[in-house]
């Protein structure tokens, strides 16, 4: 699905890859529903059954994938002309994919060790960073889709050496995201109260949950910043200063800061939820400084 969905991007056809995709979420719901609470008088499969239905999710959007991928003729996607690629191609591709995975699996890592540093503050505190992360998810995936975008647009232009015009497009592409995304956050914090109340109950677990949403702003406008102009950067060829700027922010500012601002100090989940609000902030304004001095002008892959 991943791979598909990268060809259809690169292609401009993202609208394939958003109807892939809402299947595949309509899929697993309702998969999680009939598996869990067995409606229509079908067995509770639980946990089995919610892998199935994940599974079978990530099936049927593939294969919408691949069914679009082959009705377009402009897609020249082809298995038996791999052997006349040059060896330069591979080498470019994994210039950019081995460091981007490296990314990756550091900030994967990062949010296991956070999580596991959660732990240890009780059922309340980690109760209260997956409701409210779940929450602003949805703020959020407006700037990581247009993070994607600004990605597309600016190889399109850096590739047709067009690179002041991607240069002046990415700032306005990024007060679109940070204008939609402090929308989105500051809606959401306007309607908390009925917000949490479809999670829990619990008046402490609610309590926590609605400072941290408070205290999203600050990290959703960071969010927006990094997103936009690491994907210009990436977009324009130049990968490893934001992939090694990126696990550096991501041990020292969050994982390092949230222990000290959330243990240490006795902040608890909001000192962690700090130290990453500062972590996306932080890099956010130094990938903006990056992209306004140029030097990504001279990493253009083509």
């Amino acid at each position: 699905m991943h791979l598909k969905g990268a060809i259809l991007r690169s292609y401009g056809y993202s609208g394939a890859v958003m109807a892939a995709s809402l299947t595949a979420n309509l899929i697993n719901v309702a998969g999680n529903a009939l598996s869990l609470y067995g409606w229509f008088g079908l067995p509770v499969l639980g946990v089995v059954g919610v892998a199935w239905s994940s599974g079978a999710a990530m099936i049927v959007s593939s294969i919408m994938c691949a069914v679009f991928i082959r009705r377009r003729k402009d897609i020249a996607f082809s298995l038996r002309g791999i052997r006349s690629v040059p060896a330069g191609s591979f080498r470019m591709i994994l210039s950019v994919g081995v460091p981007t995975a490296g990314e990756s699996l550091s900030y994967n890592t990062s949010q296991i060790t956070v999580m596991a540093m959660l732990s240890t503050l009780g059922t309340y505190s980690m109760s209260a960073q997956v409701y409210t992360m779940t929450i602003v998810r949805y703020v959020f995936v407006v700037a990581m889709a247009m993070g994607s975008a600004t990605q597309i647009k600016t190889g399109y232009y850096v590739g047709a050496h067009e690179s002041d015009v991607a240069y002046r497009k990415v700032f306005r592409y990024q007060l679109v995201a940070t204008g939609c995304a402090m929308l989105l956050i500051l809606l959401v914090n306007l309607l908390k109260k009925p917000i949490v109340s479809l999670f829990t109950d619990i008046e402490e677990v609610s309590r926590l949950v609605r400072t941290l949403l408070l205290f999203s702003i600050y990290m959703e406008f960071g969010r927006s910043l990094n997103l936009i102009y690491i994907g210009a950067l990436k977009g324009a060829g130049d990968i490893r200063f934001p992939v090694l700027y990126g696990i550096f922010s991501n041990w020292v500012i969050q994982v390092l800061g949230g222990y000290i601002l959330g243990i240490k100090l006795g902040l608890g989940v909001l000192g962690f939820w700090l130290s990453i609000g500062t972590d996306e902030t932080t890099r956010g304004i130094v990938m903006f400084l990056r992209w306004r001095s140029k030097r990504w002008q001279r990493h253009a892959l083509v």
